[in-house]
Formats: structure tokens, C-alpha cells, sequence
């Protein structure tokens, strides 16, 4: 059901026994899958830790637009409700204005705890795996053995080469 046309009718019900009859019959879903959580809470992640700056992607976290994304999938998995995707974040702000997103939330039961628990560790594996010190320090050090490593690789090419040109090997140093 279009968000908006369920917005109207839950504030145009008279009873809070007829809203609740809307509620009830919007949440079509208590449980989603795992991997449906992780993959949607990598997604979100992806989408409110970084931004492209000049070209280059750059961290940066978005806290608040993470809470949207995450408004937006719970809404869109949980339920039958549909974001107009030219107003999305106005019907966030409605379903939230009226409480709605609550009531949602309360019907989703623990799998919405769940869920978020996943999302949650996402980030964590986030600011642990590409933000901290030691995951630092660990991919520089990568990084230097692996220029080290190209660098011999060069220098016995042209050694070889050397060798190739003069058929005797390296030419000998005098020393006096």
C-alpha cells in the first residue's frame, strides 16, 4: 500500500481499535533472513561511511542518514507499505510524526532488535577492519613489503639483463 494513502487513513480512523487494525494488517513479515539483514546492513554502511571527494571515496560517517536507510528497510522488508522514491524522506517524517514507526517496530517484535544488532556489528567490523590503528599499521606494513618485493623483483631483472648483455655477468669493480 502506497505510505501515503496508509497515512491518510490511519489519521482519518476514528477509533484507536481501527488503527490498530491498520497496523496489524501492514506488517506482513516478523522475521527476515540473515543474509537479507547483512546484506542490507553492508549496503547501508557503505552508503553512511563514505562520500566521494574529487573522485576518491573518503570516510566520512552519516549517522543520521544511516538512521533513515535503515527507517527505509525496515519499512520496506517488514511491511507492505511503498516509499514514493520522490518523497521518501517526508513519508519518514510522517510515519514518525503519528508514531507510526513505533507501532511497526512493536508488531516486528525481536527480529527488529536483531536486525539492528546486525547492522551494528557491520559498522564495528567497519571501524575495526579499515579504521583503527592497528589495521592501519598492519596494511601499511603490507604495503611496504609489497613495494620492497617489486623492488628486488626490478633490480634482479636488471642484474639478469646485465648479465645477458656482457654473457659473462656483472662487470667487476676494481678496487685499488
Amino acid at each position: 500500500m502506497d505510505i501515503g494513502k496508509f497515512i491518510e487513513q490511519y489519521t482519518k480512523a476514528k477509533s484507536q481499535q481501527v488503527k490498530d487494525g491498520l497496523l496489524d494488517k501492514c506488517v506482513v513479515a516478523t522475521y527476515i533472513p540473515y543474509e537479507t539483514k547483512v546484506a542490507e546492513s553492508k549496503n547501508i554502511v557503505e552508503n553512511t561511511c563514505y562520500k566521494m571527494v574529487n573522485g576518491k571515496k573518503q570516510f566520512y560517517v552519516d549517522t543520521p542518514t544511516r538512521y533513515i536507510l535503515f527507517m527505509k528497510v525496515v519499512i520496506t522488508y517488514y511491511t507492505d507499505l511503498e516509499f514514493d522514491p520522490t518523497n521518501t524522506l517526508l513519508q519518514i517524517n510522517l510515519l514518525e510524526q503519528y508514531g507510526i514507526i513505533d507501532q511497526i517496530v512493536n508488531r516486528i517484535g525481536a527480529d527488529y532488535d536483531k536486525f539492528q544488532t546486525v547492522l551494528n556489528m557491520t559498522l564495528d567490523d567497519v571501524m575495526t577492519n579499515e579504521r583503527s590503528l592497528v589495521s592501519y599499521l598492519e596494511n601499511m606494513g603490507e604495503a611496504v613489503s609489497m613495494t620492497f618485493d617489486e623492488l628486488m623483483t626490478q633490480f634482479t631483472e636488471v642484474v639478469e639483463a646485465s648479465k645477458d648483455k656482457s654473457g659473462d655477468g656483472p662487470v667487476p669493480v676494481e678496487t685499488e
